[in-house]
């Protein structure tokens, strides 16, 4: 009966090498970061926005879809114009043509 070996190699890296790939891994990062604070599709080319703070809507502002469930009537990458505000929601309409009151807190909007 044979017996088998298994040999365990253990190697290590330069500090070179690993410096190099630690860079890659967090330029990476940081562009999945970029994406993930919402990215509008403009003719094919992405475009990071910055969004500014949805508590300082005010009337006459614009705000995008950037989430929707399935049953919303709203679209994503979409423009909506605040149309009233108090202090905790805003008031846009929906594409059905319907106003609805949204809270400031809202993750499914920023503001443009």
């Amino acid at each position: 009966m044979k017996q088998l070996l298994t040999i365990k190699f253990k190697t290590m890296i330069e500090t070179r090498l690993y410096l190099k790939a630690l860079e890659i891994v967090n330029c990476y990062h940081e562009q999945v970061r970029k994406e993930a604070l919402e990215v509008k599709v403009t003719q094919g080319f992405k475009v990071v926005r910055d969004y500014r703070d949805l508590r300082l809507v005010e009337p006459d502002d614009t705000v995008i879809c950037v989430f929707k469930h399935l049953s919303s009537k709203f679209t994503i990458t979409r423009e909506y114009k605040v149309l009233r505000t108090d202090d905790y929601r805003f008031i846009i309409e929906n594409d059905n043509g319907v106003k609805k009151w949204m809270h400031k807190t809202n993750g499914h909007f920023k503001l443009l």
